[in-house]
């Protein structure tokens, strides 16, 4: 619980920078929190539910920063899930904006970046071929758009 404060202490204090954890720090803090689990029923459901509320203030306040667009660390173990709000974030703005288009069926117009072979239960529908193409052009549905957008696969074609 020591490295949990700690952390919570460290992050809190600059309100403008996302502070990077490194691995070990990250590995040190999952170790500090398993090996101090109480063995009494009682005191063990309380240390697990204050562990769990500084988890999740921990996990705000770094969400939150990464939403105001501070820098992400290439150092930080959390590096990946930072950057997937951040583009999470970018998109959604993007769809309230009209700059990426929803049809009546929350499909949207996106561009395939690499080639792949995807089964039906990726792409979740019959419409969209298997087979994409570099450079193709297809509507797909919004939900099936965003983890390929995320993985790098297809941008979305902006309406402006």
């Amino acid at each position: 619980m020591k490295e949990l404060l700690s952390l919570l202490v460290r992050i809190s204090g600059s309100p403008n920078e996302l502070i990077p954890i490194s691995h070990s720090e990250y590995q040190n803090l999952v170790s500090d929190i398993w090996k101090n689990i109480p063995y009494q029923e009682e005191v063990r459901a309380e240390y697990l539910g204050k562990v769990k509320k500084f988890i999740e203030e921990v996990t705000y306040i770094r969400m939150l920063k990464a939403l105001k667009g501070c820098r992400i660390s290439e150092n930080s173990f959390d590096k990946a899930v930072l950057s997937a709000v951040q583009k999470l974030l970018k998109i959604y703005n993007d769809i309230m904006g009209g700059k990426i288009m929803l049809n009546s069926e929350g499909e949207t117009v996106v561009k395939v970046l690499k080639n792949i072979v995807a089964n039906k239960e990726l792409l979740g529908t019959n419409k969209i071929p298997t087979r994409l193409y570099m450079g193709d052009i297809i509507l797909m549905p919004i939900d099936k758009a965003i983890p390929l957008y995320l993985l790098g696969i297809v941008s979305f074609e902006s309406n402006t």
